[in-house]
């Protein structure tokens, strides 16, 4: 049996070894693709399920947590060097009114990479991803899945503002109608009324002489007038016939 050179016999373990890594390789490019796989399906669970929850928050409110989240990443990918990117504080007015009312904020940043640390006694939000690496790869899913709800979410916004609008512009056309409603009913009522008061009595004369003279007849002043009037009737009722007087002075005499 001829015994192969020594160089010939080198180069096929060269071989053997360069397929082995190979073969290494892509079996751990294939496992970080599935684990990005799967980071980046758990990504947009929590952005469907929890993050885009129109039940509890309005679609702006969403939208501006959205927006935050989307330039952190932004800033990080565009500038992978700038360090002051890499960390958010917690206590921040920004992140405090726009990120921490959503606990799906929360959960979507630990999913994309980043650690919730302490640092100088305060809690911060830090992303330690670097180009090339599985975190990185990460990064860059987070954004994909963040600009694909921020597209959705603007014409969300746009339809809910319109909404918005028409339901306005309709309650104050509503306002205005019981408005003027009650304006004329105001204008009928006091026509009617005017009206009434004038209404020609069964006499003929109108209902405002009427009712005045049934006050003038009812004053004290004109009660004695009456009483008056009633005794000088009584008084020629029983006054005396002349005969009869003369007959009186007759006798008399």
């Amino acid at each position: 049996m001829e015994e192969e050179p020594p160089a010939t016999s080198r180069a096929s373990r060269l071989l053997q070894q360069d397929a082995a890594h190979s073969s290494s390789v892509s079996l751990e490019a294939a496992q970080q693709l599935r684990q990005l796989f799967e980071t980046k399906e758990k990504l947009v669970n929590i952005t469907q399920v929890a993050l885009l929850d129109f039940k509890r928050q309005s679609p702006l409110k969403i939208k501006a947590c959205v927006e935050i989240l989307l330039r952190l990443h932004r800033s990080i990918l565009e500038a992978p060097d700038e360090d002051k990117y890499r960390k958010v504080k917690e206590s921040s007015k920004v992140f405090a009114s726009n990120i921490a009312p959503f606990k799906a904020a929360s959960d979507f940043l630990s999913t994309a990479g980043w650690r919730l640390k302490t640092i100088d006694f305060t809690a911060h939000w830090v992303c330690e991803a670097h180009p090339n690496t599985q975190e990185w790869r990460v990064l860059k899913e987070a954004q994909g899945v963040l600009i694909v709800a921020l597209a959705f979410l603007e014409q969300k916004t746009e339809k809910h503002l319109k909404e918005k609008a028409t339901t306005k512009e309709k309650d104050a056309a509503e306002r205005e109608r019981v408005k003027k409603a009650i304006k004329d009913d105001r204008q009928m009522r006091k026509f009617s009324h005017e009206n009434r008061t004038l209404l020609p009595t069964p006499t003929g004369q109108p209902q405002g002489s009427a009712d005045a003279e049934r006050q003038a007849f009812a004053s004290p002043a004109s009660s004695m007038h009456r009483l008056q009037v009633r005794g000088e009737d009584d008084a020629s009722e029983y006054e005396m016939p002349d005969n009869l007087s003369n007959t009186r002075n007759e006798d008399s005499d």
